[in-house]
């Protein structure tokens, strides 16, 4: 009986411990989530602090048949409280069809909270 109650013991520790493991080791941002504007999705965003600065860089690209003239986008960064932290801005130029570009933005304010990014598109239609 003894042994049967370390064992359960030792497997519910087990268990407690891979829960907590989990919620430390996950991803719990919404940085990252692809979206898609207008025809450009914007995909793998990150943020990283290098030399005091926070980086932003995120993948832009389209499927359009035809060459987009986006002027330039803005990314606004929220915490999970949806508290504004940064908007920055980031010229994307012509994107032709199927073609991928890598944008990087650099921000002097703290990004270390940052959660969910919103963007919006200026393209040009002359």
């Amino acid at each position: 009986m003894k042994k049967k109650v370390i064992i359960i013991g030792v497997i519910l520790l087990i268990i407690i411990g891979l829960v907590v493991l989990y919620k430390v080791t996950r991803n719990d941002t919404l940085i990252s989530k692809t979206k898609i504007i207008n025809g450009i999705k914007f995909s793998n965003a990150n943020i990283e602090e290098k030399n005091g600065k926070y980086v932003f860089t995120v993948t832009v690209t389209t499927s359009n048949k035809s060459t987009l003239q986006v002027e330039d986008f803005d990314a606004v960064i929220y915490d999970k409280k949806a508290n504004k932290l940064d908007a920055l801005t980031g010229y994307i130029g012509d994107i032709s069809s199927n073609s991928k570009k890598e944008i990087t933005i650099e921000s002097n304010e703290d990004l270390s909270k940052a959660y969910e990014i919103n963007y919006t598109l200026r393209i040009n239609n002359d």
